[in-house]
């Protein structure tokens, strides 16, 4: 038989071997992976949120424009004009697509984040993409979500 001593202290090494194997997530070890998964979409969507205000105020301009053009019966400057608020349109539809990535990613992260005792997160549907005010209620209904990333963000920790 192997004396105690000696079987205690190979014990102690053949399980500090096996830890990282025997770990169980935890909410103490989720934590700072949700918080910094969250700091990271938050980031991203504030970057949207910043293209999508930027081409909103482009999308405005464009139909002052239009109605001046229109007052004036220039006819180029109309059609032109129409095809700048379709460029835009499509662009707008763009980064409205980019938001589909994070919201897989949130789903993803849901597993984790319920061992964290942090409450999925959803990001809302999206509205018309086409038009200045359907940007602008998007832009409302991410800025919400990121006001609740940032309140849960606050309250693990916040970022850095």
């Amino acid at each position: 038989p192997v004396p105690p001593f000696k079987a205690i202290k190979e014990f102690g090494e053949a399980a500090v071997d096996l830890a990282p194997c025997l770990l169980i997530p935890t909410p103490a070890n989720m934590i700072p992976f949700v918080r910094d998964l969250l700091c990271l979409i938050i980031k991203v969507l504030n970057c949207l949120v910043g293209q999508l205000e930027t081409l909103a105020d482009v999308m405005g301009g464009l139909t002052l424009q239009l109605e001046d053009a229109r007052a004036k019966k220039n006819q180029d400057l109309i059609e032109t004009l129409v095809g700048a608020q379709g460029n835009a349109a499509t662009s707008a539809a763009l980064l409205v697509q980019s938001i589909e990535p994070i919201k897989a990613l949130l789903e993803l992260a849901g597993p984790f984040m319920s061992i964290a005792g942090v409450q999925a997160i959803q990001l809302p549907a999206v509205g018309d993409s086409a038009s200045q005010e359907g940007v602008q209620e998007t832009i409302a209904a991410i800025k919400s979500v990121i006001d609740t990333m940032q309140t849960i963000v606050d309250g693990l920790g916040g970022c850095d």
